[in-house]
């Protein structure tokens, strides 16, 4: 008999808390440059506002780009979670994307080094490809390392 559809998992509730951090530390850089970059009152003649919002624009974009960026390698490490967790025979409940490479290929590979555990520094560390996009696939598990830690560097492999 099937689980009832009310019901989570806690890898469900994990992805949950995770998407809840980065949308806090999303939130807390915007305020964080919208107090330190817009002139209140007492500088109205000291600072100039047009030039102050235009960089402050860029600055967020810049900001909305990185995250767009950090948005792919997180979607493509979740796609290929499943692939992990066969190869390895692993049940991964945390699964965060914490660092990445790139390298052009005809296609692209991402090296990323994924967090698996909230207690310990413990990583894994994937090598994915996503083919181009006229070929219309979706993203592949073509290596991984496991036993690695944060502080292990990462490496093209």
């Amino acid at each position: 008999m099937a689980a009832p559809s009310g019901v989570r998992t806690c890898e469900d509730f994990a992805e949950f808390q995770e998407l809840l951090r980065v949308m806090r530390t999303i939130d807390d850089r915007i305020v964080h440059e919208l107090n330190t970059t817009l002139p209140t009152a007492s500088f109205a003649g000291k600072v100039d506002a047009n030039q102050t919002c235009k960089e402050l624009y860029q600055s967020l974009k810049l900001m909305q780009s990185e995250l767009n960026v950090e948005e792919v390698v997180n979607d493509r490490s979740w796609k290929v979670k499943l692939q992990l967790e066969e190869k390895a025979n692993e049940k991964y409940l945390v699964f965060v994307a914490i660092l990445y490479k790139t390298q052009v290929v005809a296609g692209t590979n991402y090296f990323i080094k994924v967090s698996v555990s909230n207690s310990t520094d413990e990583c894994v560390h994937l090598r994915v490809f996503q083919s181009l996009p006229h070929e219309n696939e979706g993203p592949s598990l073509t290596s991984y390392e496991t036993g690695k830690t944060k502080a292990d560097p990462l490496t093209y492999f």
